[in-house]
């Protein structure tokens, strides 16, 4: 299968060589062929589809045959406000559906059920947009 990667930071001080490293070595355990890594740093509050790195890789899966988007994890995709979790989901979807790829994750469990997997990641997006209040809430202080 043909894969891009996508790695996402927040701040200049954060080193996404760590995210590469572990998403490359999945990668190539699972036999992946891995024609272009993306990097962004932006927040992870910020809309997917509003971010320049993140546009360009869907330019380039749209115009090149690409199976599937590894990240590290959900978080690294999106995090959304708290009351729009279900929204790091469509935005998912959306992803898959526009581009006929598959999104996985590398840090999270692989799970078989559709329906399991689709709780998992909604529980995991409510987590992360719990996680960008406290950060907010921390930076405030």
């Amino acid at each position: 299968m043909r894969a891009v990667v996508y790695s996402r930071v927040s701040t200049e001080e954060q080193d996404p060589k760590g995210q590469l490293t572990v998403i490359l070595d999945y990668c190539k355990r699972k036999g992946y062929e891995v024609v272009k890594v993306f990097e962004e740093n932006i927040s992870g509050a910020v809309n997917p589809f509003d971010r320049p790195v993140f546009k360009q890789m869907l330019e380039y899966i749209k115009s090149n045959p690409v199976d599937v988007v590894v990240m590290h994890d959900i978080t690294r995709f999106y995090r959304p406000p708290p009351d729009q979790v279900h929204q790091a989901l469509a935005l998912l979807k959306r992803v898959m559906d526009e581009c006929n790829v598959l999104v996985e994750f590398v840090s999270e469990p692989e799970i078989e059920d559709p329906l399991m997997s689709e709780l998992w990641k909604f529980l995991k997006s409510w987590i992360s947009s719990y996680e960008r209040v406290q950060i907010s809430l921390r930076t405030k202080y």
